[in-house]
Order: structure tokens, then sequence, then C-alpha cells
């Protein structure tokens, strides 16, 4: 659509650009601030911490995508990004449950895209959007830039009061009533099994059942220490033969600790033979070989 129409057409598709452009740039400018905080601070780049800063900069220019400038977008969109991360850490240190960071997206990303426009409402574009000569207080506008400031923040506070004070009504009820949380043992077991009859996410690969219970441990350990949220399938594979190697070690060293070879007969009994081990002349490790009837003997470890 051309945007050198004239008229209110015209200035209606200029905003609609605007929007479009306004959108994308602060949104990339969230996800950049954020990626190189936290690799800064981690040193290290997650995608989840890059997919929520660029939905923290979509949520902060949503208010004023229509007035801002596109110097404005990216700045909003920057400081963002950078918010997002305190935010987010802020929960974590506050041991407040926020596992989607809700908050930090939406809550704070939405203050501050509220409050940014009493600093970037850029005169031009407030008047084509609203038809008033308000503007932010970077700008000049017959000095009506600190009134639009105080404006965003009683706007702020109107809606804090608003949502705030209608869901402690709500949750408190549901609280009194008993309706607010489910049993523990159904919590436990996870509400996508209670309700619905099924696991809605692998969030951890199966240790294999070839191994003795406490490798079966290592690998679960090994993978709920790792920083994702699917395990992946060389991930998987990476633990599979760590647990392994580690329960080969174990087992040789106990079998050169002990001076008896623990092995199982054809019937099925156990019994102790001689060392798996003998000495050379010069002290050199000598392989000696058991059979029983043909068959290799099975070493265990104590």
């Amino acid at each position: 659509v051309s945007t050198q129409s004239t008229g209110v057409a015209g200035e209606l598709v200029s905003v609609a650009s605007h929007v479009a452009a306004h959108m994308t740039l602060s949104a990339a400018m969230g996800g950049l601030s954020s990626t190189l905080l936290d690799y800064a601070l981690n040193k290290k780049v997650q995608v989840r911490m890059t997919n929520n800063g660029i939905l923290t900069g979509l949520v902060a220019v949503t208010a004023g995508c229509g007035v801002t400038t596109s110097y404005g977008a990216m700045i909003i969109g920057a400081i963002a990004g950078v918010l997002y991360q305190a935010s987010s850490k802020l929960l974590l240190r506050c041991k407040i449950d926020d596992v989607v960071d809700a908050v930090p997206v939406h809550l704070v990303g939405g203050i501050w895209g509220t409050f940014a426009i009493g600093f970037f409402a850029y005169p031009e574009e407030v008047e084509i959007y609203f038809s008033t000569g308000s503007c932010g207080v970077f700008y000049e506008c017959n000095g009506n830039g600190k009134y639009q400031l105080a404006a965003q923040i009683v706007l702020i506070l109107a809606n804090i009061a608003w949502t705030g004070g209608l869901t402690i009504i709500m949750y408190m009820t549901l609280r009194l009533l008993g309706l607010l949380r489910v049993d523990r043992e159904m919590e436990e077991k996870g509400l996508d099994i209670s309700y619905h009859g099924g696991v809605a996410y692998q969030l951890m690969a199966p240790p294999p059942m070839n191994l003795p219970e406490e490798y079966q441990d290592l690998i679960g350990s090994w993978t709920r220490n790792r920083d994702l949220t699917r395990i992946e399938e060389e991930d998987e594979e990476e633990a599979r033969k760590d647990a392994t190697a580690k329960w080969v070690s174990d087992t040789e060293m106990a079998e050169q600790e002990t001076e008896g070879l623990v092995r199982t007969s054809p019937s099925g009994s156990y019994g102790a033979t001689e060392s798996p081990v003998t000495r050379g002349d010069k002290g050199k490790p000598r392989p000696h070989n058991h059979g029983d009837n043909g068959r290799s003997s099975q070493r265990i470890s104590d």
C-alpha cells in the first residue's frame, strides 16, 4: 500500500507503517540487549532469555508504537531487555515461582512501556494519532511534556489498583472455597497426568535399563543439572556413556582390590575363585583366564 496517499487515509497508512516498524525494532533491541547481558553475566547464550527479551521489547513498545520515533522504539526495546533480565533474576532470588517469566515480560515490560511514553512521545506522531498537542518530556510541545509523563504515571497506578484489586478478590475467594490449589498427590503427579491422562513434555531422557540402579540415578542427576528444557538425543547418549564408563571403572577397581573373583556358575550359584590378576616375575600384571566348561566367567563387584 502506498504511503503517499493524502488526507485521513494517508495518515492512517503512515501510522500503520510506523507501528509495524517500531514493533520490529523494539523487539529486535529487546532480544539483543537481553542476549548480550545474559552472555556478560553467564558466559553463555540461553535461547529462552533471548526469546523473552524479544517478547519484553514487544510488550514495552505496544503502548507507544504509534507515537514514538524509530530511535525511541529502539531505546525502549533495549531498556526492556535489561529490565527483563533484572526482574527475572529478582524473582528467582525472592523464590517466586514464575516458570514462564510472565511477570518480567508482561508486568515489568508493560509498566516500562507505559511509563516510556512520557519521555518518547513525538509531537507530530501524537498529533496524527490522537489529534492533541501533547508529547514526551524529551520534546517541546508548549510545555505539555511534564503533564504527559504525569498522565502516564496515573495510568500505571490506576491499572495496578484495578487489576491487582480484582485479582486479590478473585484468588482470596477461591482460596476460602478451597478451589485455589489441587491436592498434594495430584500436584506431585502433575496436572497433565491427573487432569488430561498424559505427559505433555518429555523433560528427561529415560535412563538405560541395562545398568545398575545407582548408575541410572547418575544419569538422572546428570540430566537434571543440565540447563536445558528438553534433553536432546546426543545429550542422552553422552550421559549414558559417562555412567557406563564410571560403572566399568568402579567394577574394575573393586575387582583388583578383591582377592577372590566372584562369578556365576552354570547352576546359577555364586562362588569365589582365584585372583583375576596374577603377577609375573617382574611384578607386571598378567591376566588370568577363567573358564567353566568352556564358558566365560562373569565378573561382578562386591
